[in-house]
């Protein structure tokens, strides 16, 4: 039957902003601690991580080593990004890249974008389109509000010290675009994920996982049954035309009789 489980690379946002508090402990924590979660519940699918901020890279390659996942997770932190930002598209696009460099067979796939605001380097639903064309799909959480949120400056600690703010003295605060991701997800047959409670919601990927695992194996078996088809056909033909001859045949001995 080929291989079991899907491909699926966790984009996830390590921009400054997903150190906002409106999701406790943080953003970022929060976020770590539902795709940990997420992988506790998997079985026999492959998971990557692509981290981004104003640039993305890959954290972990695709494995089925979750420990060693989970590693590399906990080791995410904004201040080792080397460029701040959100560019959701390049994540896409590393994320697609992760996938179809270590396609195995015809296992599913998927991106699931764990963030909290918008792309503001362009391009993101041109990757997401792309990312539909070849079959893979995307999902999104949506971390943080919609109302905004100041960004929090830390110690060595971790203790707030004061608020980001820009060039004018005015602090700025970090919105979720949730429309936006709406949009991004519909290019590419996914959803965004939601959940009640103080939960963000990534532990419904568990479920869509489950969908495409369902839907490979199905298509797999009717590729199995087209290819088998004509095998059975061929010989219920032939004895289709064999009683077509007797009977012929009976008719015109009645005929004569």
């Amino acid at each position: 039957m080929g291989p079991s489980g899907i491909d699926l690379v966790v984009a996830l946002d390590a921009s400054t902003s997903m150190l906002a508090r409106d999701v406790k402990p943080s953003r970022l924590e929060r976020a770590k601690l539902e795709v940990t979660a997420l992988l506790d519940r998997l079985r026999g699918d492959r998971v990557g991580l692509v981290v981004f901020a104003g640039e993305s890279f890959v954290q972990c390659p695709l494995t089925t080593d979750y420990s060693a996942t989970k590693l590399f997770l906990r080791a995410v932190d904004p201040g080792n990004m080397p460029q701040q930002g959100t560019a959701i598209a390049a994540a896409l696009q590393e994320a697609r890249r992760v996938l179809e460099g270590g396609a195995r067979g015809e296992a599913g796939k998927a991106v699931l974008l764990v963030t909290d605001g918008e792309d503001n380097q362009g391009e993101a639903l041109q990757a997401a389109q792309e990312l539909g064309e070849a079959g893979i799909h995307l999902y999104a959480v949506a971390v943080g509000s919609e109302e905004g949120e100041p960004i929090p400056l830390t110690d060595a600690k971790g203790n707030v010290t004061g608020y980001k703010k820009d060039r004018d003295g005015r602090t700025v605060l970090t919105r979720t675009d949730l429309s936006g991701l709406r949009e991004l997800t519909a290019r590419a047959g996914g959803r965004v994920l939601t959940a009640g409670g103080a939960d963000l919601g990534v532990a419904a990927m568990v479920e869509e996982v489950e969908k495409l695992q369902k839907g490979e194996l199905e298509s797999r078996l009717a590729v199995q049954y087209d290819d088998r088809y004509p095998y059975v056909a061929w010989p219920a033909f032939a004895l289709l035309c064999a009683a077509a001859a007797l009977g012929e045949g009976r008719l015109r001995r009645g005929r004569t009789a």
